[in-house]
C-alpha cells in the first residue's frame, strides 16, 4: 500500500486520511515493521485477516495489540502457536460435512 503523495488530505476520503494517519504513527514507533503495517491496514481495509509470522520477541503482538487498540469495538485475541498446538485450536472443529462434499 502507498501513499498518495500528489493528493492533499482535503481530497482523501476521510478513512484513506485516517488509516494514512494510522500508518505514519505506526511506523514511527514500530521500526523496520512497514510490511506488518501495510498488510495489516490493507486487511482491515478489505475486511480480511493478516497472519504475522516471525521469531519471538520482535514486536508482533505489541504491534497487533496497538493496532487493534486504534477502533472502536474491535475484539481482539492470540494465539500462540507451537508445534504441539492441535490445528483445531487455531482454526477450528473441523467440519466432516463439508470436507465430505469438497
Amino acid at each position: 500500500m502507498t501513499v498518495n503523495t500528489n493528493a492533499n488530505s482535503a481530497t482523501m476520503h476521510p478513512v484513506a486520511t485516517a488509516i494514512n494517519a494510522m500508518r505514519v504513527e505506526l511506523q514511527n514507533t514500530f521500526l523496520e515493521r512497514r510490511p506488518a503495517i501495510e498488510a495489516m491496514a490493507l486487511a482491515i481495509l478489505t475486511r480480511q485477516h493478516a497472519f504475522l509470522f516471525g521469531p519471538p520477541g520482535t514486536a508482533k503482538s505489541a504491534l497487533c495489540r496497538d493496532f487493534a487498540s486504534r477502533f472502536t469495538g474491535a475484539t481482539y485475541f492470540e494465539q500462540i502457536l507451537s508445534k504441539t498446538r492441535p490445528d483445531q485450536a487455531v482454526l477450528g472443529p473441523y467440519d466432516l460435512p463439508a470436507l465430505k462434499e469438497g
